[in-house]
């Protein structure tokens, strides 16, 4: 979310918290981030739209039930917001967060809320800075958390990435030993960063053109092939490929409308002060221009603003850097579907693949899932597996890491598993 609009967040938050635009639509079991990862991570497998993703395991050894439950907790996290919906204060964390007070291994913690973050889901042409984000959770310095939040009580193991609780944990806990409900605590919180990194990964694909140029095996691996390298720098890995690597709106490498321009029509609905788009005349950029199609254009969609269409970045008077500032180069909206429980939430087409009837385009959504949401779906179980993989090879290649192993069986929740212990 871009500052300019953060005023528009505190008005529309109440109007979301309850199910407006998400990210793959978190808290689903049947399909999205946590279906995603909760099936990669368990028994079978991931298996959605036909498609199928062996289990992950390491050396033959799965996450626990317990661990899965963990990661998972942290892949829904990304999408949390205020009004205490899941335990968050309402209250920004230093960068757009909220904190967030919850129970993981017999103690109360904090984490953050990151819906609004703008770099949590590869929104607005955020490729480089989500990019740089999942890099920061797995191997660097999450420093968004840094500093006390609004009511002083400060993220636990603010900063610290996941490999850095991993290597915490295997220094402050001696092989063979019990760890105590805080030391079991360092790595829920690891788990939590591993799947807040999981969910901006999957937002790639369901935010992103990507899904609508390229197969259900095509994976854009510049953003995991960044983790192996010892500082992020990801922008050189973008280079060979078709990215309109400008945020807010800005195609610095390309001219040209990414998603044909459209404009909204307001109603005030009866007892509503807020004017919202109806689905009869729906606005919201969502048709993929020929220019993108030919030449594989990547470009994700607008979330800046409640409200899109148009031809500057964002609509009618919230284009980032002023009206007429991205003329003649539309960009394409993510799009919302309000819910009964949020209906003032406004309602508009877009390219995100979030649920199985999206993209919204200038429909009512139906019930049956549509080609690019299951080739989404499917190409984010993929690339989580090639994190998974990655974040292992780290931990063994890690010179600075002693006791690689232990780490790994650490994170998969097996401590003593050669005692039948399982924490």
């Amino acid at each position: 979310m871009k500052t300019k609009h953060r005023a528009w967040v505190a008005i529309f938050s109440l109007a979301f918290a309850a199910g407006g635009a998400s990210a793959f639509k978190p808290n689903q079991e049947e399909y999205g981030h946590e279906m995603i990862a909760r099936k990669l991570l368990s028994e079978g497998g991931y298996s959605y739209g036909g498609r199928t993703v062996p289990r992950y395991v390491v050396g033959g050894v799965p996450f626990s039930d317990a661990a899965i439950g963990e990661v998972v907790y942290g892949v829904n996290s990304r999408d949390w917001i205020g009004a205490d919906v899941y335990h968050c204060s309402g209250l920004l964390v230093p960068g757009g967060s909220v904190a967030c007070k919850v129970t993981l291994a017999g103690k109360d913690i904090v984490i953050t809320g990151d819906l609004y973050r703008a770099d949590a889901h590869f929104d607005d042409n955020g490729f480089t800075k989500s990019g740089d984000a999942i890099y920061r959770l797995i191997r660097g310095d999450v420093l968004w958390e840094r500093g006390p939040t609004v009511e002083e009580i400060p993220v636990t193991f603010a900063g610290m990435s996941v490999i850095d609780l991993l290597k915490k944990y295997v220094v402050d806990v001696p092989p063979n030993s019990t760890p105590t409900v805080d030391q079991k605590q360092i790595l829920s919180v690891a788990r939590v960063k591993l799947g807040k990194a999981l969910h901006t990964l999957h937002d790639f694909y369901a935010h992103s053109t990507w899904a609508d140029n390229y197969g259900s095996d095509s994976l854009f691996l510049p953003i995991t092939d960044n983790l192996l390298k010892p500082t992020s720098d990801i922008g050189p890995l973008f280079l060979p490929f078709k990215l309109s690597l400008g945020e807010d709106g800005h195609n610095e490498r390309f001219t040209g409308d990414v998603c044909s321009p459209r404009f909204p029509t307001f109603v005030i609905p009866p007892g509503s002060p807020i004017p919202y788009v109806t689905w009869a005349n729906n606005g919201g950029n969502w048709e993929i221009t020929t220019f993108v199609t030919n030449n594989k254009i990547i470009s994700s969609g607008s979330f800046s603003s409640a409200i899109s269409g148009g031809k500057s970045v964002n609509g009618i008077g919230f284009a980032s850097d002023g009206l007429g500032a991205e003329l003649g180069n539309a960009r394409c909206d993510h799009g919302n579907q309000p819910t009964l429980a949020a209906p003032l939430g406004y309602p508009t087409s877009g390219i995100a693949k979030d649920a199985p009837s999206w993209p919204l385009q200038d429909i009512t959504p139906g019930a049956a899932a549509t080609v690019l949401h299951e080739r989404a779906s499917h190409q984010a179980a993929q690339h989580s597996a090639i994190l998974l993989n990655n974040l292992v090879q780290i931990i063994r290649t890690d010179n600075s890491i002693a006791d690689s192993n232990r780490m790994i069986a650490a994170l998969l929740m097996w401590i003593n598993h050669r005692h039948g212990q399982c924490w």
